[in-house]
C-alpha cells in the first residue's frame, strides 16, 4: 500500500550472508561474532512492514548447513525462525555437532543480549566450551564418555558476553561415564550450573554389583581453579 506505506512480503530462497552485514549496521553491532553462516535456505518466509515502511516482523522456515554459534560449529541446522525489532525467536530448532544432537526451541532479546534454550538431545559438554568459560571445560574435562555423548534435557539461560551470569539446569543419563578414569555405569543426574558452581541435586550411578544415589556441590575460585567439593551418599 504505498499511500499508507506498508507491504506484507512473502519469499523463498537463498539468503546471502552478507544480511548480517545489514543487521549489523542497523543493531550497531557486529552480530557474526554472535553467528554466521556461508548459506541460508529460507521458505515460507513472510515479513510485514508497518505505516512508514517500519518493519514489524519475519518468520520462515530455514536451513542452514553449517554456522558458527559463538565459537561452536553446528551442522544440518533447520528451524522455524520469527524476527521482530527487538527479539530473535526460534520456537523449532534442530543441529548437529559431530555426533552431538539437539532439538528445542531459542529466544534471544535482541536490545538486552539475554538468551534462553530449551534443548533436548545428546551432548558432551565440553563441546559447547566457548559459549562458557574456563571455568565449565575445568569441571567437565574430567569426564569421558566411551559409549557416546550422554542423553540429555537442558535449560540454559544467560546473557551474551556476560558468562558469569549463565545459569543451567541440565538432566542427564549415560549407559557409561568415566570419572577421572573411574568407569561408573547407568549414572543418571540432575544439575544446576553457575559460573564456578555446580549442584548435583541428584545423582544415581552403578558400577558392579554396588549402586550409589546421592548429591554433590562443586565449587571453583575466582581464577576458575578448584576450590572444594562436598559429595553425600548412600
Amino acid at each position: 500500500d504505498l499511500e499508507a506505506g506498508t507491504a506484507r512480503v512473502k519469499f523463498d530462497g537463498a539468503i546471502s550472508p552478507r544480511v548480517l552485514d545489514v543487521i549489523s549496521a542497523r543493531v550497531g553491532r557486529d552480530v557474526r561474532r554472535y553467528y554466521d553462516f556461508d548459506a541460508l535456505e529460507a521458505g515460507d518466509g513472510d515479513a510485514n512492514f508497518g505505516p512508514g515502511w517500519k518493519f514489524e516482523k519475519l518468520s520462515a522456515r530455514v536451513r542452514v548447513p553449517r554456522m558458527n554459534s559463538y565459537g561452536v560449529i553446528m551442522e544440518d541446522g533447520r528451524a522455524r525462525v520469527e524476527l521482530e525489532p527487538h527479539r530473535f525467536y526460534s520456537p523449532e530448532a534442530y543441529a548437529r555437532v559431530g555426533d552431538n544432537f539437539a532439538r528445542g526451541t531459542y529466544e534471544h532479546n535482541l536490545r538486552t543480549h539475554e538468551y534462553r534454550f530449551l534443548l533436548t538431545g545428546r551432548l558432551r559438554p565440553l563441546e559447547i566450551s566457548p559459549w562458557f568459560g574456563p571455568w565449565w571445560p575445568n569441571f567437565f574435562e574430567r569426564l569421558e564418555f566411551p559409549l557416546g555423548p550422554p542423553d540429555a534435557s537442558v535449560e540454559v539461560t544467560g546473557v551474551w558476553r556476560q558468562g558469569r551470569q549463565s545459569k543451567l539446569f541440565v538432566y542427564g543419563e549415560t549407559p557409561r561415564v568415566l570419572f577421572r578414569g573411574a568407569p561408573l555405569d547407568q549414572t543418571r543426574t540432575r544439575l544446576f550450573i553457575r559460573p564456578g558452581h555446580i549442584d548435583a541435586l541428584q545423582l544415581s550411578t552403578a558400577s558392579g554389583e554396588g549402586t550409589t544415589h546421592g548429591t554433590f556441590t562443586y565449587r571453583a575460585n575466582l581464577d576458575n581453579e578448584w576450590e572444594s567439593l562436598d559429595f553425600a551418599a548412600e
